[in-house]
């Protein structure tokens, strides 16, 4: 005699909300299907969809908190970074003009500083000891020492602290040594009378002379500080 086989499993197979469940007729039943959030159904109208996210929101309150604390931090970043980088590019852009306004200006001033180089130079020669032992006069001596401001640098000297740095130090250092030198000449040449010339231009040699050794000096710095700047290289 041979045993009953037990029944089998009869299974069916149905369609719930899109998803595919799965029911046993002997007491086991299907895991639950996955949670579809409202707006990723796609037969719902996109005015349906909103209402759904809406919903949503709503069962969920500590979300628009999360939410709302973002965006305050996003927006404090954003003043933070606006400003900033406008500031950023406007200094970018003022550093950008004054190195152009600082090219411009070497061009200018440049041959003028060779003048004043040649200058000092034709001054040094003039207060020689050896002219005097030649027998020139002190007077024709004196004249010859005469040292004008050339016109380009005496124009720029407002705009000298372009120059940052050592550079501009020097040359409006040395604009104040030239400036100082050619008032004392013309001081010693009006004080001066046909008795008292010599005693007058002697007085006043010593202190020239020493103007010319100080201004020799700025000048070689201030050349070798706005070559690169003549020449494009800086």
């Amino acid at each position: 005699m041979t045993s009953a086989r037990p029944a089998e499993p009869n299974f069916e197979f149905f369609t719930q909300c899109g998803e595919v469940g799965l029911s046993v007729t002997s007491g086991v039943t299907a895991p639950a299907a996955r949670e579809t959030m409202p707006w990723q159904t796609h037969t719902l109208y996109p005015e349906a969809q909103l209402n759904a996210l809406l919903a949503w929101f709503e069962a969920h309150p500590g979300l628009a908190t999360w939410i709302q604390g973002l965006g305050s931090l996003i927006a404090i970043a954003v003043a933070i970074w606006v400003p900033a980088r406008m500031y950023s590019l406007a200094r970018k852009e003022a550093e950008q003009e004054r190195k152009l306004r600082t090219r411009r200006l070497a061009l200018r001033i440049g041959p003028a500083l060779k003048d004043v180089e040649l200058e000092l130079k034709r001054i040094r020669n003039a207060w020689l000891p050896q002219r005097r032992e030649r027998g020139e006069s002190l007077e024709v001596i004196f004249h010859n020492a005469r040292l004008d401001m050339p016109q380009p640098l005496a124009e720029t000297i407002g705009e000298l602290y372009l120059f940052r740095g050592e550079i501009g130090n020097h040359l409006q250092q040395l604009v104040s040594i030239l400036q100082r030198y050619s008032r004392i000449w013309e001081i010693a040449r009006r004080n001066w009378d046909l008795n008292a010339r010599n005693v007058s231009i002697n007085d006043s040699a010593h202190d020239l002379i020493s103007l010319v050794d100080i201004a020799d000096a700025l000048l070689a710095k201030a050349l070798e500080g706005i070559a690169p700047i003549y020449d494009g290289k800086a």
